[in-house]
């Protein structure tokens, strides 16, 4: 039992997170259960954060909704930092996930309307959550069925202060749920809780996330692909994620709007099946070349300056200025607008479409016995000063138009002979007659390359998201339907070779390969580290030789430890810089993915944190390296250096 400033009583801790750890307790003189949140003393030592949530106490502490975990208080002392919080029964969304699977459309549309409304209440306070995940929705099981509650809001956004020169890159929250400008490093935006929402409805509908594997790899399917569709999941649902999920953060839906379309969605939905329980999310769709640029401007890209509209008339000018930013308005499809290429082009270099021939100025001649209107409407007179000074103003400026075009026509032939004469200087490369990105998603590598004559081909193996074959052509760049330059990129299907870490000799004896149960589950390729004492700490290496891509597994503490309320913090070092780090407790088991590539040397450290004695022992669950098969050689020629 531990105290928290002067008033609050900590009895037993319940969980851990990104941020700290999760206690139980009450306030002194009061029975009614309270949850706490004690920051990591890292954090907790970071003025700036210490700052950040006092002076958005009253703000944090102002959110009231049936739907949000209210925050009571804020203890601030030494090196303590502590948020005083309702306490909330049942576990988490995640555990419902986990334990049901895909849920029927009815529940699906029940939480989500409630999640929503909740996000709805925080961003009328100002707030942006940044870390909207199933392990964050909370299940109030003092109602019945359990109402979910979303915890942890501004939390993460105000940490980010601190974090963010830390991280590994992007932005603050979880890839597996993160918006493609959070991943990009933008600006929170209440626009990014509703795209983390609607990965999450898409979980709940089937059981998997929208995008797998390692942290890069989900980062770059967030901002690039498109979730493929599973079966079963109804239209209305399947349309509501779609727009929720969108690219373009001013596409999707508010919270508010969200709500009320589930609402209104509710009574189609009764009593339907729930869909099939998928192990993988099926295929993801790469986004189109339209729906990634406008007019060559990212979708993410900072507002461009209002000055690019008139000031007087509110209208938009029909030739943008050079590096506007082009907007689709929501409903209407962006399609490219003709003669003006998608792909952005500086004027330093970049090859430009030819322009059609300039008309050439009119045959026709002025006759000069006809009779001249002067301008305004006066007709013409006999000769006079007046009508001699409009001839010749007439003829000046038919010669200056003229000579514009002239000039004009001299600076397309000039483009248009760079254009041309670039391509005829690549050699057998000017007999290529593709302009344009075919598309060659689905089509094997020798395939594509045929569909590609006369243009360098670059081909890059990644994992495969789901069951393609070896060889298929995931995704382009550029991609269908953009212009051509003189390189394309293929990311195709590699031959993925599994390495368990077992397999590979380790620096330290503490590390014991076998067979370990965790949560009932027996992993064969397991390992498990033994502690004793507290505050007591054991670390292992094994050498990686820069052959893999990713390393995936499961921790948690071994079904046969005796101490019940052991807890533990476990560092994932990977050449020395710290990849990814995770706090256990007993009944927690937590998977754990991130990237290994070139990496040379692994570093696994174990340290237990609950300062009491007791047998307890870590586990390792079929910890995984994978890379490609043409690259990894053997384990044994790994342990004797390649």
């Amino acid at each position: 039992m531990e105290r928290l400033g002067s008033v609050y009583i900590l009895e037993e801790r319940i969980g851990a997170g990104a941020q700290g750890d999760v206690w139980k307790g009450h306030k002194e003189g009061s029975e009614e259960p309270l949850a706490f949140k004690k920051l990591r003393s890292d954090l907790a030592r970071e003025r700036n954060v210490v700052n950040a949530f006092l002076k958005e106490r009253d703000t944090l502490e102002r959110v009231d909704s049936p739907y949000v975990v209210r925050v009571r208080d804020m203890v601030a002392e030494g090196e303590t930092l502590g948020l005083v919080m309702d306490y909330v029964g049942g576990g988490d969304l995640a555990d419902v996930i986990r334990e049901q699977g895909a849920l029927a459309p009815e529940l699906v549309v029940s939480y989500g309307t409630a999640i929503a409304a909740g996000l709805s209440a925080i961003h009328a306070a100002g707030l942006v959550h940044r870390d909207v995940k199933p392990a964050n929705i909370l299940m109030d099981d003092s109602s019945a069925p359990p109402a979910p509650r979303v915890a942890d809001f501004g939390v993460a956004r105000i940490c980010d202060s601190a974090v963010s020169t830390r991280s590994t890159g992007g932005g603050a929250g979880t890839p597996l749920y993160m918006s493609p400008e959070a991943a990009d490093g933008l600006p929170a935006a209440p626009s990014m809780d509703v795209y983390s929402l609607g990965a999450m409805l898409y979980e709940m509908c089937c059981g998997v996330p929208p995008f797998t594997g390692a942290p890069s790899a989900l980062l770059k399917s967030h901002m690039m692909m498109n979730p493929g569709r599973p079966e079963g999941v109804p239209d209305v649902l399947w349309d509501l994620i779609g727009r929720m999920m969108s690219k373009d953060p001013a596409a999707r839906p508010t919270a508010d709007q969200v709500g009320q379309a589930l609402t209104d969605a509710a009574p189609s939905l009764a009593d339907l099946p729930a869909a099939p329980r998928l192990s993988a999310p099926p295929a993801p769709v790469p986004v189109s070349a339209v729906a990634r640029t406008v007019l060559g401007a990212p979708l993410f890209s900072a507002p461009s300056a209002p000055s690019a509209v008139s000031a007087s008339t509110g209208s938009v000018p029909l030739v943008p200025s050079p590096g506007a930013v082009m907007t689709p308005v929501p409903g209407i499809a962006a399609t490219p607008v003709p003669g003006i290429a998608t792909s952005s082009a500086s004027s330093s270099g970049a090859a430009m479409r030819p322009l059609p021939p300039v008309p050439r100025p009119s045959g026709r001649t002025i006759n000069r016995s006809a009779p001249v209107r002067p301008p305004g409407g006066a007709r013409p007179g006999g000769g006079g000063k007046g009508s001699r000074k409009d001839q010749v103003l007439i003829i000046t400026t038919v010669v200056l138009l003229a000579l514009a075009l002239v000039i004009v026509g001299a600076i397309v032939a000039q483009y248009w002979f760079k254009s041309h004469s670039g391509t005829e200087a690549a050699g057998d490369r000017s007999t290529s007659e593709v302009t344009t990105m075919p598309d060659l998603v689905g089509l094997t590598a020798e395939q594509a390359e045929d569909e590609l004559p006369g243009v360098q081909v670059n081909v890059v193996k990644t994992a495969a998201p789901n069951e393609e074959a070896a060889g298929t052509v995931l995704s382009t760049d550029p991609a269908a339907g953009e212009k051509v330059s003189d390189t394309v990129t293929l990311t195709v299907v590699g031959s993925v070779k599994t390495v368990y870490l077992t397999e590979l000799n380790s620096s330290s004896s503490s590390f014991s390969d076998g067979a370990v149960d965790m949560n009932g589950t027996t992993y064969d390729h397991g390992m498990s580290v033994s502690f004793s004492y507290y505050n007591s700490s054991q670390t292992g290496e094994w050498d990686l030789g820069r052959y893999f891509n990713t390393l995936s597994g499961t921790i948690g503490i071994t079904d046969d430890s005796s101490q019940s309320d052991a807890a533990f913090t476990v560092d994932f070092y990977v050449d020395q810089e710290l990849i990814q780090s995770e706090t256990l407790a007993s009944g927690e088991f937590k998977d754990v993915s991130f990237d290994v590539q070139d990496g040379l040397r692994l570093k696994i450290v174990i340290t237990r944190t609950d300062k009491k004695n007791g047998g307890a022992n870590v586990g390792f669950g079929d910890f995984q390296l994978q890379g490609d098969s043409d690259k990894v050689p053997d384990p044994d020629d790994i342990n004797q250096g390649g």
